[in-house]
């Protein structure tokens, strides 16, 4: 069988495969097991490379990464929105 890191976490997560697969995409949610919070990963990567082109893809992976975290930020914000404007 085919592992998958973002499968094989241990613990209680919650694996959502992003997009049409191209680059791996993933936004991985879990408990934290020592604090009252939940923790967010964004995975990625790059298909096959030369040597010479290994920067331009780790920027790349980095770009993809940052754009899935941004979009959960703000999908999050507006999720809880009526709580929190609950709370004032």
């Amino acid at each position: 069988p085919v592992r998958c890191p973002s499968r094989d976490l241990p613990g209680d997560v919650v694996v959502f495969e992003l997009g049409d697969h191209a680059d791996g995409a993933r936004l991985v949610f879990r408990p934290s097991g020592t604090e009252p919070k939940l923790k967010v990963y964004a995975l990625a990567h790059a298909g096959p490379c030369a040597p010479h082109e290994l920067d331009a893809a780790a920027a790349a992976v980095d770009r993809r990464v940052d754009a899935i975290l941004q979009d959960a930020r703000d999908f999050a914000r507006r999720a809880m929105a009526p709580v929190l404007e609950g709370q004032g």
